[in-house]
C-alpha cells in the first residue's frame, strides 16, 4: 500500500481551514493567560518610589512625596530623594510651630540617619513592597527573588508538563494547567505575608507554566508546512496582546491583590468551553489511537467543507501509518530517559538538542531581561511596559512575511545577531537622550521577539513527533534558566552599569553563530521519527568547469584588463564613501568664547589673556573661569585679575582655530556629552553595511552582479548628495545609514565581477589591482579633505562622480560564472568568445563543444536554476565542514575590519597634520599589496594569512610597552597597518577561492557582514581607553593572534581552480584538517 503522510492528508482536508482557525481561536485564551501568569510579578512585586517620613515636618494624613522643604531634610541623588536616609534634626520635636519652619538650619546635614517609616509617591499603588515592608537596599534581593522563583518553577514544570502531555495528551494537560494555575493565582492574592506569597509564586507556574507550549503544539501540529509561520505569528500576536492587556489592567487596578484576581479569575471561567478543543491528531497517531485520529480528521474535513478520501481512512484505520510512517516510534510506556537515550543514539540530534537548549536560554534571558527592565526606562512605567509588549506585534507580523520567503536558519541567525548588535549599540547612547535609548531598546525587543517566534517553529520542525513536546519542553526548561537569571540582571549594574546590556548583546551574537549548525526546515514535512529528524538535508549542486577555458582565452588579457579598468571606479568610490565620515564628522579644536573679552566671530584663537580665562590644557573644552565683573570689558582689560580661577562655569559658544567645517560646527555637537554623536556616525555607517550586505549578496547571486553594482553606485551617490543637504544631525545620521544600506555591496560586487573571469595564476595580481585602487581612493579622500574643508562641499565632490560614472559602468559584462550557474549558457559562451577575440586568442570549437557538453550534462541532472536559493543555502549550512569554514571566515573578517578601520580611524589622532597622517597610513598599504604579490604565489594562502594576522597582533601588543617612544610607536603603528592590509588582501582572495560559485557572493557578503561588526565597533574603541589607555591596542592584538590560529582550519587553495559546487569546495586539497602533532 502507498505510504501516506499526515501532511498529505492536511492538503486533502485543508492546511488552514475553518477547523484549524477554530482551534486557534480556542487557543487564544491559554496564550493570554500564559502571558498573565509569566509576567504578573512585574507589577505585583514592582519596586516603588518612596522617601523617609519626616515626623518633624509633616503629618501622616497629608504627607506629600515632593514637599517644598524636602531638600533641607533628605539627601538627594539625581534629583530624587534618597529612599532610606534622612538628615538628623537639631531638635527632636513635633511642635506645630516648628513644623511650619522646616528649613536647612533645622537639620544637621553632616549627620545622616536611617529611617523605617516612608512616604510613597503614588499613595494609591500597592505592591508587596509596601504591603510587606520590603523597603531599602537590604530587601532588594527579596523583590528580585520573586521573578527568579517564578522562573525556577517554570523550568521544573516544563519538563514534567511535557512528559505528561506526550504521555496523556495535549488537551488534558492544557485543561489541568489552566485550572491549577488559575486557582493558585487567586489564592496568591490572599497572601498574608511575603513567605506565603513566595510559596504560591512558586507553585502557580509549577503546575500551570506548560500552558503556552501545550497550546502551541495543539495549534501547530494540524497545520500544513506553508501555514506554520502564519500560525506561529497568530500565537505571538495574541501573547503580545495579552502582555499589553496586563499593562493596561495594571494602569487602572493599582492594588496588587485586585490585580491578581482580575488576571486569574477569567482562567477558571474559560474552562467551561475550552474542553471542546480537539486532541492533537499527530499525538493520537503516535500512540496508535488511529480511530480517534480519523474521527478528528473527518470532522476537520467536514468543517473545512472538504472530503477525506476513503483510501486515506482505510490507510490510517489499518495501522499502516504507524508501521510505515513511524517504524521507530517509541511505545507509549517508554520512560523519558529511554526517550532521551534514543535521541543520544543520533549524533546530529544530540548536537541539535544542545544548541537548541542554548538558543532557548539566550532568547528567554534577553527577552525577559528587556521586558523586566522596561519599567525602569524614563517615563510612565505602565506605558513603557505596554510599548515594549506591543512592539512584539510588528515582529510577529513581519515574521509571517519573511519566514516564508527566506530560510529558517537565515531568519533565526539574522534576528539574533541584530538583537545582539542593537543591545551593544545602546552602550554608546547616553541615558540623557532617552528617546534614542528607548528606540534602541524597543528595536532590541522586537528583534528578540522575532527570534523567539522563529525558534518555536524551528524547534517544532527539527524534532520527531513522538518526542516533539518532550524535547520542546526540555529546551524550554533550559531556556527558563535564562528567565531565572534575568530578574537578577539589575544587580550586575553595581559592578558596571552597562554590563547587563553587554551580556545580552554578547550572548545573542554567540547564539546566532551556533544556529548555523541547524538544518533548514522551511516548507518540508514535520519529521515523525528520529531517523527522519536526523536526516533533514538535501544534496548539493552541480558542476560547471570554466578555468580550463580561461587557459585557452587568456587568464589576464586585454578583456580582463578592460573589466578591471571599469571596476576600479566603484572600488575608488567605495573607499571615498566608506570613510568620508572621518572628515565630515571629524572632531575639531575649539575653546570657549569669552564674551567679556572678545566678540563672536573672532579669528584670534590664542589671545594673550587666554591662560587667565581658562585651563588651556584641560581635556574639558567647554569650561572657563568666571569673570569677576558683570559689565563687558574691552580686550586689553582682560588679565589675571579679571577672572576667578576657583569658580569654573560652562560655556555654550565657541571659537575655532581654522575655517574647517564639519557637522561639529553646523549642528553644534560640542563638549564631552556629545562625543557619542560623533562616534555614532561611523557606527551607523557600518550598521547600514551590516544590514545590507547579506541582502545585497542574495540579490547579486540571484539577479546578477552587474545590475546590483549599478544600483549600488547610483543609490549610494544619491544618498550621499542628500546627506550634503542635511539640515539637522538627525537627517545627517539617517542619510549616513541609508547610503551604505543601498551601496555597501559596491566593493564585493566589483571584486567578484573582476576576479571571477581571472585564471588561478593571476588572481593575486587581480586582487592587488583592486586593493591598490581602494588605497588610492583612501589617499584621494585625505587629499580632497585637505583642500576642501567644508563637509558639504567635500561630500558633493565625492559623490557626483559616482552618478557621472554610470553610463561607463553600464558597459561592463556580467559574470560568466554566474551566468553558467544559472544555466544561461548562451550568454556566457558569447562573453567567452568576445573575451577570446579581444585577447587575440582563438577559442577552439572542440573546447567550446566539450565545455558545452560538460555544463549540459551537469545541469541536466538537476538544474541549478530550478533549485531555489533556500535549497542552496540549506545544502551549504547542513554541511558541518562548510559551516566551520563560514564561522572561521566570519571571525577573520571581523578581526580584519576592526583592526584595519580601527588603525585608520586612529591615524588622525597621531601627532602632526591629520590629513598627511591619513594619507600616509593609506599609502602604507601599497607596499603591503606588492609584498603580497610576491609572497602569496610562493608560500600559499594559508601561511600568508596566518603570518600577517599574527604579526599585526604582535605589533599592536608590543606598542603597549613603548608608549614613551613616539617614533618607535609610530613605526609599529605603520607596521601593524601594513600587516593587516596584507591580511585583508589575502582574505579577500581566500574567501573567493574556498566557496562555490552559486553561493560565492552570498557567503562573501555574509563574511563581510560579520566583518562589519568589527567596523561598527571600531569607532567606539576609543571609549575603552577610559578604562585602560592601552586596551584598544591589546584588543586588536588579541584578535589578530586568535584569528591567525583560526586560519589553520582553512584548506590551501594555491593554483586550484575555483570551485563551482559545494562538493568541489569541500573536496579541495588540504580540506579543513589541522595536522596532528605526530605527523
Amino acid at each position: 500500500m502507498t505510504t501516506i503522510a499526515l501532511d498529505d492528508v492536511l492538503i486533502e482536508i485543508g492546511t488552514f481551514g475553518r477547523f484549524q482557525l477554530r482551534q486557534f481561536l480556542l487557543m487564544i485564551l491559554p496564550l493570554v493567560f500564559n502571558a498573565f501568569s509569566n509576567l504578573s510579578y512585574v507589577f505585583t512585586a514592582a519596586d516603588l518610589q518612596y522617601r523617609c517620613y519626616i515626623p518633624e515636618c509633616e503629618n501622616r494624613s497629608d504627607a506629600l512625596y515632593q514637599a517644598e522643604w524636602l531638600h533641607a531634610a533628605v539627601p538627594f541623588d539625581r534629583n530624587q530623594p534618597v529612599r532610606c536616609e534622612r538628615y538628623e534634626p537639631f531638635v527632636n520635636t513635633t511642635d506645630s510651630d516648628y513644623y511650619l519652619q522646616c528649613q536647612a538650619p533645622d537639620f544637621n546635614r553632616s549627620a545622616i540617619t536611617r529611617c523605617f517609616d516612608f512616604v510613597y509617591e503614588d499613595k494609591a499603588a500597592t505592591t508587596i513592597v509596601n504591603e510587606f515592608n520590603l523597603t531599602c537596599d537590604e530587601n532588594t534581593w527579596k523583590i528580585t527573588l520573586v521573578g527568579t522563583i517564578h522562573s525556577i518553577a517554570q523550568a521544573l514544570a516544563l519538563l514534567i508538563g511535557g512528559l505528561f502531555s506526550d504521555r496523556y495528551g495535549r488537551k488534558w494537560a492544557l485543561l489541568l494547567c489552566i485550572a491549577l494555575g488559575s486557582t493558585l493565582g487567586i489564592v496568591r492574592s490572599f497572601s498574608m505575608n511575603y513567605e506565603m506569597f513566595l510559596v504560591l509564586e512558586f507553585l502557580e507556574p509549577l503546575l500551570g507554566s506548560t500552558m503556552y507550549t501545550t497550546a502551541f503544539i495543539l495549534g501547530q501540529e494540524l497545520v500544513g508546512p506553508k501555514q506554520r509561520v502564519f500560525a506561529k505569528s497568530l500565537c505571538l500576536v495574541v501573547f503580545a496582546l495579552g502582555e499589553a492587556a496586563m499593562g493596561v489592567i495594571a494602569m487602572f487596578v493599582l492594588n496588587w491583590r485586585y490585580y491578581l484576581l482580575a488576571l486569574f479569575i477569567p482562567g477558571l471561567v474559560s474552562l467551561s468551553f475550552l474542553w471542546v478543543t480537539a486532541e492533537s491528531v499527530r499525538w493520537l497517531l503516535s500512540k496508535g489511537r488511529n480511530k480517534e485520529a480519523i474521527s478528528i480528521l473527518q470532522k476537520a474535513a467536514r468543517v473545512n467543507r472538504k472530503t477525506l478520501s476513503e483510501s486515506t481512512e482505510k490507510y490510517f484505520a489499518s495501522n499502516h501509518y504507524q508501521r510505515n510512517e513511524s517504524p521507530e516510534s517509541l511505545p507509549a510506556s517508554t520512560s523519558f530517559f529511554q526517550q532521551l537515550a534514543e535521541v543520544f543514539k543520533y549524533k546530529r540530534l544530540t548536537i541539535r538538542l544542545a544548541i537548541c537548549s542554548f538558543c532557548w536560554f539566550t532568547n528567554v534571558m534577553v527577552y525577559y531581561g528587556l521586558t523586566l527592565n522596561s519599567v525602569t526606562l524614563a517615563g510612565d512605567k505602565n506605558v513603557n511596559f505596554i510599548l515594549i509588549t506591543l512592539v512584539e506585534i510588528p515582529g510577529a507580523v513581519s515574521m509571517n512575511f519573511i519566514m516564508n520567503r527566506f530560510p529558517r536558519r537565515m531568519t533565526q541567525f539574522v534576528s539574533l545577531a541584530l538583537c545582539g548588535v542593537l543591545c551593544l549599540v545602546t552602550l554608546a547612547i547616553p541615558e540623557d537622550d532617552s528617546w534614542i535609548h528607548t528606540a534602541m531598546f524597543l528595536f532590541s525587543k522586537m528583534a528578540i521577539s522575532f527570534s523567539f517566534g522563529v525558534l518555536y517553529i524551528y524547534t517544532a520542525e527539527i524534532f520527531p513527533t513522538n518526542l516533539r513536546q518532550s524535547l520542546l519542553s526540555m529546551c524550554s526548561m533550559i531556556g527558563r534558566l535564562g528567565a531565572i537569571v534575568a530578574p537578577q540582571m539589575p544587580l550586575l549594574t553595581k559592578v558596571w552599569k552597562p554590563l547587563p546590556m553587554t551580556l545580552f548583546g554578547s550572548i545573542a551574537l554567540l547564539s546566532a553563530f551556533t544556529i548555523l549548525e541547524f538544518p533548514e526546515t522551511g516548507h518540508i514535512r514535520l519529521p515523525n521519527t528520529a531517523s527522519e529528524a536526523e536526516n533533514l538535508k538535501q544534496s548539493s549542486s552541480d558542476n560547471v568547469d570554466l578555468d580550463g577555458v580561461l587557459n585557452e582565452i587568456g587568464q589576464f588579457g586585454f578583456f580582463q584588463m578592460r573589466q578591471y579598468g571599469l571596476m576600479v571606479l566603484p572600488i575608488i568610490f567605495n573607499a571615498l564613501f566608506t570613510l568620508s565620515y572621518i572628515f565630515t564628522a571629524g572632531n575639531l579644536e575649539y575653546r570657549c568664547l569669552v564674551p567679556e573679552c572678545e566678540q563672536p566671530g573672532t579669528d584670534v584663537y590664542d589671545p594673550f589673556w587666554l591662560n587667565e580665562s581658562m585651563k588651556v590644557d584641560n581635556d574639558e573644552r567647554c569650561q572657563r573661569f568666571q569673570h569677576i565683573a558683570n559689565d563687558t570689558l574691552i580686550q586689553h582689560e582682560c588679565n589675571s585679575e579679571s577672572f576667578n580661577s576657583s569658580v569654573i562655569i560652562a560655556c555654550d559658544r565657541f571659537v575655532f582655530p581654522s575655517d574647517e567645517n564639519t557637522i561639529v560646527r553646523d549642528f553644534n555637537i560640542t563638549c564631552a556629552q556629545n562625543d557619542w554623536k560623533l562616534t555614532l556616525v561611523g557606527t551607523m555607517n557600518n550598521v547600514g553595511q551590516f544590514v545590507a550586505l547579506p541582502i545585497a549578496g542574495y540579490l547579486s547571486d540571484r539577479y546578477g552582479r552587474r545590475w546590483i553594482l549599478l544600483v549600488s553606485v547610483a543609490g549610494s551617490a544619491i544618498f550621499g548628495l542628500l546627506r550634503s543637504l542635511a539640515t539637522s544631525y538627525e537627517m545627517f545620521i539617517a542619510m549616513e545609514f541609508l547610503d551604505p544600506v543601498v551601496g555597501s555591496t559596491m566593493y564585493t560586487t566589483a571584486f567578484i565581477l573582476a576576479l571571477e573571469l581571472v585564471g588561478p595564476k593571476m588572481r593575486v595580481t587581480g586582487n592587488n589591482i583592486i586593493s591598490c585602487a581602494f588605497s588610492f581612493g583612501e589617499a584621494l579622500l585625505g587629499l580632497l579633505a585637505m583642500y576642501f574643508r567644508d563637509w558639504r562641499i567635500l561630500l558633493r565632490l565625492l559623490y557626483i562622480p559616482g552618478l557621472l560614472s554610470l553610463p561607463l559602468l553600464y558597459t561592463t559584462v556580467e559574470s560568466v560564472r554566474w551566468l553558467l550557474s544559472k544555466n544561461r549558457k548562451e550568454e556566457g559562451f558569447k562573453i567567452l568568445k568576445k573575451a577570446a577575440h579581444i585577447n587575440g586568442k582563438t577559442l577552439p570549437q572542440a573546447t567550446l563543444e566539450s565545455f558545452h557538453t560538460t555544463t549540459s550534462s551537469n545541469t541536466s541532472h538537476k538544474s541549478i536554476e530550478s533549485k531555489n536559493y533556500a535549497n542552496l543555502v540549506r545544502d551549504a549550512l547542513t554541511n558541518p565542514g562548510l559551516v566551520l569554514r563560514v564561522i572561521n571566515c566570519s571571525f577573520c573578517w571581523l578581526t580584519n575590519t576592526m583592526v584595519y578601520f580601527g588603525l585608520s580611524l586612529n591615524s588622525v589622532s597621531l601627532s602632526g597634520n591629520k590629513y598627511l597622517n591619513f594619507i600616509l597610513v593609506s599609502l602604507i598599504e601599497l607596499p603591503g599589496f606588492f609584498l603580497m604579490q610576491l609572497i602569496l604565489d610562493r608560500v600559499g594562502r594559508k601561511k600568508t594569512l596566518f603570518t600577517t594576522l599574527v604579526l599585526s597582533g604582535l605589533f599592536c601588543i608590543i606598542s603597549v610597552f613603548i608608549s614613551d617612544i613616539p617614533a618607535l610607536k609610530l613605526a609599529l603603528f605603520l607596521l601593524s597597518k601594513l600587516s593587516i592590509t596584507m591580511s585583508f588582501g589575502t582574505l579577500y582572495i581566500y574567501t573567493v577561492e574556498i566557496f562555490p560559485t552559486n553561493l560565492r557572493q552570498s557567503l562573501l557578503s555574509t563574511c563581510s557582514m560579520f566583518g562589519r561588526i568589527g567596523s561598527m565597533v571600531a569607532p567606539q574603541t576609543p571609549l575603552l581607553a577610559k578604562f585602560w589607555t592601552p586596551l584598544p591596542m591589546v584588543l586588536f592584538g588579541f584578535l589578530g593572534i586568535s584569528s591567525g590560529i583560526a586560519v589553520l582550519q582553512f584548506p590551501e587553495t594555491l593554483n586550484n581552480e575555483l570551485p563551482n559546487t559545494l562538493e568541489e569546495a569541500m573536496n579541495m586539497q588540504g580540506n579543513d584538517i589541522i595536522p596532528s602533532a605526530d605527523m
